[in-house]
């Protein structure tokens, strides 16, 4: 089949599908060399950062994005040309990689840039200055709403975050026409159905899943939802909190309140470490764990499940110090070389829960890629989105007290009464989130598709957030504000700012509970799902090693099936693991209106 090009060439040239093949190929390498290169430049600008290995961090990271710019659209060229599934599946790889196209008219092209330039400048160097009062910029103006208790003074910061979001309305309207019209240089509609199709789906297909896996949890939330709302109304009584209606927004802790761990005070009486039954930094503490020790033990919950144990050069090449209070202590893991087997941790460490569970999780990274080493260099690499993200989280809920028992943390099981403690912790972070990515998912899906017009952003974002958060604005809105740019990704118009694209963050809170439930059926779990770990299971690291080993070889589902046996997203699971909590909430909500 023949294609004349319709984008991005001079003259009307004929592609076959031996052109493509051959772009594929010419392509991939390019952009394989050049990734290389680039992780090669800001490795050592991580472990040695000066003036010269920045520079040339700064070079191999342009050189590498102006080259997927151009093949990726180079690669519309052959949109129409008949391809085996396989060719046209490693073709749509080299279009993805480009996630914000710029506009082909020049001009529109600079004024895409600059614009991009000033939201970054609004949402950073905005600043909120009160007479006889420090000026707040809306990173400070988050840190203090996650923690005050005073409702006139979140209120306060709630309006002058309002105040510095406003400017980015027309800036970010602007950009929505310019990102759209690079999305139509690949051949997308809009730069929704652009980022959507990196989940190989049709977008209305994909939105549906969301919608019926997010049902599945509906429950749960709302009655989590009606709980915190009457433990609000205590603290701030029924004429700010109405037991009715809405949560007030800025009595959650932040702007976008994905996250509500900053409440649990409120919520429970007892503390999150009584909660549990023990502190496992003090019990790190008392078995005399040093850095070392925390990256064996890591590395023992892994081979515990069958996979090997990391060569010599890990610990000969890696670059592990003490964290000593430094926030801009970055922590990775690094994989080099064809045969993936250069493995390095990056890592500012404490002997501190936070650092003792952060490598058990990072470990996943070594393990999916290792296990890649018989895929072509183009397949090698995460299913979908979110589901690295999930995996690492489903590895940190097999860190239970039974785990801390078996390694010889703790003496004894805690009495299961604790237990309730961790699960309200951790539903106050991870089931709030579910419906905050489809609220910010959605928005923004509707925005580049035309359902929301820019004169109803504002009110269009609030109706949206009452619907699936059960949240409202503190106080009257108009279509002066806007409010969604008080969330950095939206702001920069992104799909990979801050917490992420939504959907990634909808699959890691919702599959990390799909992929535990599965793996302990795997392990013969005999426990409640909260309370199994998957340590020392060969069985179900065998089926986390087959998922590893497709990368993208297949379609996401392929993935989903080897490691649950299930080609849907399911929420059951979620529901199974917080069983106790939802009863103990639905107890708690028997004489209370819940639903708003």
């Amino acid at each position: 089949m023949l294609f004349i090009s319709h984008s991005n060439a001079t003259s009307d040239v004929e592609y076959t599908a031996a052109d493509a093949k051959k772009f594929i190929v010419t392509a991939e390498k390019t952009i394989q060399d050049l990734a290389e290169n680039n992780g090669d430049a800001y490795y050592l600008m991580e472990v040695n950062p000066n003036y010269d290995t920045k520079r040339h961090s700064a070079m191999a990271m342009r050189l590498s994005g102006e080259a997927t710019t151009r093949l990726a659209l180079e690669a519309v060229n052959f949109d129409g040309v008949e391809l085996d599934h396989d060719s046209r599946r490693r073709l749509n790889f080299i279009k993805l990689a480009l996630t914000s196209p710029v506009p082909e008219n020049e001009k529109n092209a600079d004024k895409y840039a600059s614009n991009a330039t000033s939201l970054r400048k609004m949402y950073s160097k905005g600043q909120f200055c009160q007479k006889g009062s420090e000026c707040l910029d809306l990173k400070t103006i988050g840190q203090k709403m996650n923690s005050s208790r005073e409702h006139d003074e979140l209120l306060t910061l709630w309006q002058g975050a309002q105040q510095i979001s406003r400017p980015m309305r027309s800036v970010f309207q602007e950009q929505v026409t310019f990102a759209n019209e690079g999305a139509n240089r690949l051949g997308y509609n809009n730069t929704g159905a652009l980022w959507r199709s990196h989940f190989e789906m049709p977008a209305a297909d994909f939105s549906n899943e969301l919608e019926r896996s997010w049902h599945q949890v509906k429950p749960l939330y709302n009655a989590l939802q009606c709980h915190v709302r009457a433990k609000l109304s205590e603290q701030y009584g029924s004429d700010k909190v109405a037991l009715n209606k809405p949560i007030p927004a800025h009595l959650l802790g932040s702007f976008s309140a994905n996250n509500w761990t900053n409440l649990y005070d409120l919520i429970e009486s007892k503390p999150i470490t009584s909660g549990s039954g023990y502190d496992i930094t003090q019990l790190l503490n008392q078995q005399n764990y040093d850095r070392l020790k925390m990256v064996r033990s890591a590395e023992n919950f892994w081979t515990s499940l069958g996979f090997n144990p990391f060569p010599d050069t890990l610990y000969e090449r890696s670059t592990i110090t003490e964290r000593n209070g430094d926030p801009s202590c970055h922590q990775d893991t690094w994989v080099f070389g064809d045969e993936l087997d250069d493995m390095r941790i990056q890592m500012c460490l404490d002997v501190t829960k936070k650092d003792f569970t952060h490598l058990h999780k990072s470990y996943t990274f070594f393990h999916y890629m290792g296990a890649q080493t018989n895929l072509a260099k183009h397949f090698r690499n995460i299913a979908a989105n979110g589901f690295y993200s999930a995996l690492r989280e489903t590895i940190q809920l097999s860190l239970t007290p039974t785990y801390l028992k078996d390694i010889g943390l703790l003496d004894k099981l805690p009495d299961q009464s604790y237990e309730l403690g961790n699960l309200m912790a951790l539903a106050l972070d991870k089931v709030t989130a579910i419906p905050y990515s489809m609220v910010a998912d959605k928005w923004r899906q509707m925005v580049f598709s035309g359902e929301i017009s820019p004169e109803n952003y504002n009110q269009s974002w609030w109706q949206l957030r009452e619907e699936y958060q059960g949240i409202s604005a503190p106080e009257t809105v108009t279509e002066d504000d806007f409010d969604a740019s008080m969330i950095a990704n939206i702001a920069f118009n992104r799909p990979d700012v801050g917490s992420g694209y939504m959907p990634n963050l909808f699959l890691e809170n919702m599959l990390q509970f799909q992929f535990h439930k599965s793996l302990c059926d795997l392990s013969n779990n005999k426990e409640a799902l909260h309370r199994c770990s998957i340590y020392n299971s060969k069985k179900a690291g065998k089926h986390l090693n087959d998922m590893f080993k497709i990368g993208t070889s297949q379609h996401w589902s392929k993935s989903l099936v080897a490691l649950t046996g299930q080609s849907r997203i399911d929420g059951s699971a979620m529901v199974e693991y917080f069983a106790p909590l939802k009863a103990y909430l639905d107890e708690q909500n028997k004489d209370r209106q819940c639903g708003w």
